[in-house]
């Protein structure tokens, strides 16, 4: 999520938060309560995807590690593997 979204998301969190703190307010028949539940509904998905979505750029991120040193130690290999290589010179 970006800046603006987290931003929205939080501010939809405390009304969500205030909704559940003063229900005796919003009775769950008026348009009042009807609206503060849908947020809340929408705060708890909201809350699920962001979730997934940081856990997915984690695992981003270990895959991109883990391919970088595959990378590496198959250069080292190839380079071993040369004619002139270190390998090769004692020959």
């Amino acid at each position: 999520m970006n800046r603006r979204q987290i931003h929205t998301y939080q501010m939809l969190a405390r009304v969500a938060d205030f909704g559940a703190t003063h229900a005796e307010l919003f009775p769950k028949t008026t348009i009042a309560g009807e609206l503060l539940a849908a947020i809340g509904s929408a705060v708890t998905k909201l809350s699920g995807h962001s979730s997934s979505q940081v856990s997915g750029n984690g695992a981003i991120r270990n895959s991109s590690g883990s391919r970088t040193a595959a990378r590496k130690a198959l250069k080292k290999m190839a380079r071993a593997d040369r004619p002139d290589g270190p390998r090769h010179a004692h020959r």
